[in-house]
């Protein structure tokens, strides 16, 4: 039986080795540093997620493809799903989001107030692709990348699309998207809609803990010449997110679903663009300059009610050299 046992695994092992000679798998790309070069051709670790992994994924919002379907460790922040605590590469749940810089088409969505950024704002089918950069990779974000970067791309729409869905508790997701796409514009637009009716009883006050997140998104990208163009994309996102109370653990163990008092009730709006213009002087040389501004909102609705107002303001000036053997990327930015 041993004999046997050992001429099969040496012959599966055979038969494996002349398979993966013929094994081709798709080139991955990475953009972090600036160039796009295969991900074989870096000194750091790269995660990529294109569309087509986050369609067949199933996954309805940002916040469930990443905790189901990347290496980071979400966390809902006291129970909400629309500012998650983000854990990479050890730095832990509580405060590890603080060390992980996040951009949306290279606008950056860091909190100064030390709170988790808004992922609820980033429609998931809006999402051409999410590079997740660990190491060295994230060196370019400065501030607040110690961990990493997450670098969010959307997509150029071209026609219309529109999808729908329902769940337990009221969940609800709908979205819906049109473009055009000519040789001297694109434009999209796209309308999400993400809420559910809460999970937990009715607390005090007749409410549950229910999430409501509304976002409007376009994005045009001018085309005047073939080496010239002018970029500009605004988003807006409404959120009304009311959050559960703490409970010992005899009434957790008892009924996890009820209700300790009156929930907290926040509304946290934000509205986001930039506008910026790249030149390819030649075939070597390009030129990119951005601004980004946000505007946030956040209340907590109470008798004693509190608010916060946030504007946040960024500029980008980047000079880049490309030749066969050598790249260089040169500039400036600021975040305030």
């Amino acid at each position: 039986m041993k004999k046997k046992l050992l001429f099969s695994v040496i012959a599966s092992l055979l038969n494996t080795s002349a398979y993966a000679e013929d094994l081709e798998l798709d080139d991955v790309t990475v953009k972090s540093s600036g160039f796009e070069r295969k991900d074989t051709e870096t000194t750091y670790t790269s995660e990529i997620h294109t569309a087509k992994q986050i369609e067949a994924s199933g996954a309805s919002t940002l916040y469930d493809y990443l905790a189901q379907q990347s290496s980071l460790n979400l966390l809902s922040n006291i129970g909400n799903k629309a500012t998650p605590s983000i854990n990479l590469r050890g730095y832990g749940s509580e405060n590890g989001y603080q060390n992980v810089a996040i951009t949306v088409d290279g606008q950056r969505l860091n909190n100064i107030d030390m709170q988790p950024a808004l992922l609820a704002g980033i429609p998931l089918s809006n999402i051409e692709r999410i590079e997740i950069s660990k190491g060295s990779g994230s060196v370019r974000f400065g501030d607040g990348a110690t961990a990493g970067a997450i670098q969010i791309y959307t997509k150029t729409k071209t026609g219309v699309t529109a999808s729908t869905s329902w769940g337990n508790y009221g969940q609800q997701n709908h979205y819906l998207s049109a473009g055009i796409s000519e040789d001297k514009i694109d434009l999209s637009m796209n309308l999400a809609h993400d809420s559910h009716d809460g999970f937990s009883k009715r607390d005090a006050s007749g409410h549950k803990d229910t999430f409501d997140s509304n976002t409007q998104n376009v994005k045009v990208r001018i085309k005047p010449t073939q080496t010239f163009r002018v970029l500009a994309e605004a988003t807006s996102s409404r959120n009304d997110i009311r959050y559960v109370n703490s409970l010992s653990k005899a009434v957790f163990n008892a009924d996890p679903r009820t209700a300790n008092g009156t929930y907290t009730h926040q509304s946290f709006d934000t509205d986001q663009w930039q506008l910026g213009a790249e030149w390819d002087i030649s075939e070597q040389f390009q030129l990119r300059a951005t601004h980004y501004n946000e505007d946030k909102f956040s209340e907590f609705i109470s008798a004693t009610p509190s608010t916060a107002n946030s504007i946040y303001k960024g500029n980008e000036l980047a000079l880049k050299f490309q030749s066969e053997h050598v790249n260089v990327l040169g500039g400036y930015q600021n975040f305030d």
